[in-house]
């Protein structure tokens, strides 16, 4: 197979092996584009200019798993300052977060989201979206949903989409995280990853080596002495240049 190319935030890139991680296997040249706490302007920003540096062309593959829309990202020139919920940022004080508007930021990132699948198809290149959690929430990591005309604007975007990481993995609900490294980290284990992948990419066939390494993360984290501080991954994770 030829390239594959991974975006998306920490659910691409994190301290252990991710989907992307345990997809890539399976290419001759691999890169992960994830950005930790990143939100949805990062993540299309990347996807972008790595169209146009790396001349995507019909026998890639890019694989993005969207953040949730209530992110901000900015760039200092030399680095993505990004710094996951902006209800819980730097940036959160009590006059800015007074002006933000939840829909507002559900509607730039449909729209962003809808722009990257129109840009994807310009391309002919294999690809596949999901996203960390359904747009329709209305926080992060709490219950809670709502309506909006964008949702329906944007519908036939949102159907082609894979299944997200909650639904998939937690029944539409983050509460149902209840692994003992859920309580310091509130990220799927690279167990999760690979069950999460093999449900919205069936025809995804793991090498045994490569099972073996991802059971190995998956028990290793699970020791409840493990320093989920610590950074640990087995897979190759080449990052873009």
């Amino acid at each position: 197979m030829s390239r594959f190319f991974a975006f998306g935030d920490s659910f691409t890139d994190f301290k252990w092996s991710t989907w992307a991680d345990i997809y890539g296997t399976n290419f001759r040249q691999y890169q992960n584009w994830g950005i930790r706490g990143s939100g949805n302007t990062a993540i299309h920003t990347q996807l972008v200019e790595c169209i146009l540096k790396k001349k995507i062309k019909q026998s890639d593959t890019i694989g993005i798993v969207w953040s949730s829309v209530f992110r901000l990202d900015a760039h200092n020139g030399k680095h993505w300052q990004c710094h996951g919920n902006v209800y819980k940022s730097p940036w959160a004080n009590d006059q800015h977060t007074q002006a933000w508007d939840i829909e507002g930021f559900l509607r730039r990132d449909l729209a962003t989201i809808h722009s990257a699948r129109k840009l994807l198809d310009s391309t002919g290149c294999k690809y596949f979206m999901s996203a960390i959690m359904p747009f329709n929430l209305t926080k992060e990591y709490e219950p809670g949903t709502m309506t909006s005309d964008f949702l329906k604007l944007y519908d036939n975007t949102i159907q082609l989409m894979s299944p997200t990481f909650v639904d998939v993995l937690y029944n539409g609900q983050w509460s149902n995280m209840n692994q003992s490294y859920h309580r310091m980290e509130r990220h799927p284990g690279p167990g999760e990853h690979l069950t999460w992948l093999q449900t919205v990419c069936p025809e995804f066939t793991i090498k045994p080596d490569t099972k073996m390494l991802v059971d190995m993360e998956q028990k290793c984290i699970s020791n409840l002495d493990y320093d989920t501080r610590k950074e640990f991954h087995s897979l190759p994770r080449p990052r873009h240049v």
